[in-house]
């Protein structure tokens, strides 16, 4: 039985949209084309993983022994073995045409890795990245599954963060304002690639939820941090700053171009996208820890994050995210219970202020439980 289909075709029987007869024929289908326990599954990659583990071993340990050309002629060997696999497995969906796959796009990385040092090149790592990043491309297109497009995506924003910190002859700003944009390329090419039909929906899910947890997660927490510290020189008139907002409006104007999607949610995405683009880059712009009042400064960062992770749970109730509205109203909570102890820090230090600030704790923790099936409730009503 695939993942949560059980406890799925359950809760559709409950809600009398299959009968006890549809429920079972589709137990029975997905029983008889599952084809193998998934205890079958488990042993072999056991078995696959000490099979590999003692192979890497032995090679590590006679490494020096071997000439560069065995090296190489091993490596290619490998890399066409398991191609070779995969067009064999590539008509039978299951684990082991994804697992093979995977293997294929990551071999890549070691062969560019025994490459370089087979011939002493050298080079920075963003470099290596994104030549990964092409020929892992058609693989990451071919899957069927979350795992290698997830990884091609988040190698994405991984190479434009290790390309900022390495890039040379490019300004602080100018390299932060180039990183911020990848996450909007990501959003934008998943909205345009389904508009197209031109990729799996694997692939289109994999690009569009990468970008927008890197809003939400490391990007809302950058921005953050930096509203309250942040010290960028201000430099006007450089393009490199509206290449976020450029991207925000490219990927709004897409959410907003989706015929199929509900109006409302259209508006509530684009107004996320182009919210997050304002918060990440107005440090940039106003250099809040210098020219900003330090209450200030703090204050505009929690009321940003707020911002942005609530518009992010009104889109995960209008597009039926449960998972999503929880970790957003999570955030939200956490973010006032640490906006409390910047405001009040002094004075939670005596034994009063702890009695205070665990009251204050415990009731965000149940305004958050209760609060959150409220705005569920009445944001459900006004879809």
């Amino acid at each position: 039985m695939i993942l949560n289909l059980d406890r799925r075709v359950r809760e559709w029987h409950d809600a009398a949209i299959i009968d006890a007869a549809t429920l079972e024929r589709i137990r029975a289908h997905e029983a008889c084309r599952e084809g193998h326990a998934w205890v079958g599954f488990g042993i072999a990659a056991v078995g696959v993983v000490a099979l590999l583990t003692g192979i890497i071993s032995i090679v590590a340990a006679n490494w020096d022994f071997l000439s560069d050309n065995v090296k190489l002629a091993g490596y290619f060997s490998l890399q066409i073995l398991v191609g070779v696999l995969f067009v064999r497995a590539e008509s039978k969906l299951g684990i082991w045409r994804e697992m093979v796959l995977i293997i294929f796009a990551s071999l890549f990385l070691a062969g560019i890795a025994l490459v370089g040092q087979v011939y002493n090149l050298s080079g920075p790592w963003w470099q290596t990245l994104l030549f990964w990043l092409l020929l892992a491309l058609p693989p990451a297109c071919a899957a069927h599954s979350y795992v290698l497009p997830f990884l091609w995506s988040l190698t994405i924003l991984v190479t434009s963060v290790v390309w900022s910190i390495e890039a040379s002859g490019w300004s602080e700003l100018e390299r932060v304002g180039c990183t911020l944009t990848s996450p909007f390329v990501l959003i934008s090419a998943s909205l345009l690639s389904t508009r197209l039909g031109v990729l799996r929906q694997e692939f289109r899910k994999a690009l569009i939820v990468s970008g927008i947890g890197a809003l939400l997660l490391p990007g809302a927490l950058w921005a953050d941090f930096t509203w309250n510290f942040g010290s960028f020189g201000v430099a006007p008139g450089k393009p490199y700053l509206l290449l976020p907002s450029i991207g925000a409006l490219a990927s709004a104007a897409l959410s907003l171009a989706r015929p199929a999607v509900p109006l409302r949610l259209r508006a509530t995405t684009a107004c996320l996208l182009l919210f997050a683009a304002a918060y990440l880059t107005a440090p940039l712009l106003l250099a809040p820890a210098s020219l900003l009042p330090e209450p200030l400064g703090e204050l505009l960062g929690a009321l940003g994050f707020i911002a942005l992770w609530a518009l992010a749970a009104a889109a995960a109730v209008m597009a039926s995210m449960r998972r999503l509205f929880n970790v957003a109203s999570f955030a939200i909570a956490v973010r006032v219970v640490v906006t409390y102890f910047q405001v009040f820090g002094t004075l939670t230090a005596t034994g009063l202020g702890l009695i205070i600030s665990g009251l204050v704790i415990i009731s965000v923790g149940l305004l958050w439980n209760r609060g959150r099936k409220i705005v569920n409730n009445l944001l459900k009503g006004a879809i």
